[in-house]
């Protein structure tokens, strides 16, 4: 058996977690400040992440059948029908025809204000990501002059 001065509960230690200790105002002013950076860079690449997610389904799953549809319907209606003798029988399939490409505008349409709708969205994220940022440097600049300020009272009662 190894003598050992300490007690048996100090050598078995565990780590319970990490403290940082700042020695100064100004380094846990800094350690904020790019935390508060770190955060809005985040913030930054999620929104491009999310906008490029956007686009790249909104062109997968909505224009890209629509455009398939369209054409699919344009080259069937351009088609040589064959000749009947009674041209009534088409009638109702044009009809229909008619009322799927009338169907497929408004779809494009309202895709058309589903990608504005998006894009507003995006500008909408961007703009609050810039007010964040100003706010963010604001506060920094006041906290900054309010410490000095603080300094300032001290030295000179």
């Amino acid at each position: 058996m190894i003598f050992s001065p300490f007690p048996s509960f100090i050598r078995a230690r565990e780590t319970l977690g990490v403290a940082t200790v700042y020695l100064s105002r100004q380094a846990l002013r800094d350690r904020q400040q790019q935390q508060v950076l770190e955060i809005l860079l985040l913030i930054a690449v999620l929104n491009g992440g999310v906008c490029l997610l956007m686009a790249i389904n909104l062109q997968r799953l909505v224009w890209q059948p629509l455009r398939q549809l369209l054409e699919a319907m344009e080259s069937s209606a351009n088609d040589s029908v064959p000749a009947v003798n009674n041209a009534s029988e088409w009638t109702p399939a044009r009809q229909r025809l008619q009322q799927l490409r009338q169907q497929l505008v408004t779809a494009q349409t309202r895709a058309t204000e589903a990608e504005t709708a998006a894009q507003l969205a995006h500008e909408q994220v961007e703009h609050s990501e810039q007010t964040l940022q100003h706010t963010s440097q604001a506060l920094l600049a006041t906290q900054q002059l309010a410490a000095l300020g603080g300094l300032v009272a001290k030295r000179h009662p």
